[in-house]
């Protein structure tokens, strides 16, 4: 299943070792509005290599970002009981917020990010 949309980020990214490769961590809120309805989903995230520290160095709690990626069923055990939840692992990413910061990110074919300035202040973050 696939995922793409402007999302803010609901906690700051942490980076981790996966072996030869890091690992970037972090959850967002999107919002879809129907119908006069709102309704709000919360994502957990994980973006691996550059793009995922390129995230963690220019991205932080409050900051909004388009996503393109995909929805992954983790599960495992606890104390004998089957849990499970969906992860969203980023395979694309554009910076959405017109941060002075991120506007000297250059977009390069490896990390596919590029500044994107939106007026969007549809998530409740």
């Amino acid at each position: 299943m696939r995922f793409n949309g402007v999302a803010r980020l609901t906690k700051d990214p942490q980076t981790r070792a996966a072996g030869q490769v890091t690992v970037t961590e972090f959850s967002v809120a999107h919002n879809r509005k129907f119908k006069e309805k709102e309704e709000t989903s919360f994502f957990d995230c994980e973006c691996w290599s550059k793009q995922g520290e390129i995230i963690a160095e220019y991205l932080s709690k409050g900051r909004k970002i388009y996503i393109e990626g995909r929805l992954k069923q983790d599960t495992w055990e606890t104390d004998g009981q089957r849990r499970s939840k969906v992860l969203l692992v980023v395979e694309n990413f554009e910076f959405v917020d017109s941060n002075p910061e991120t506007n000297n990110v250059k977009s390069s074919d490896t990390t596919k990010s590029k500044v994107v300035v939106e007026e969007d202040d549809d998530v409740p973050f």
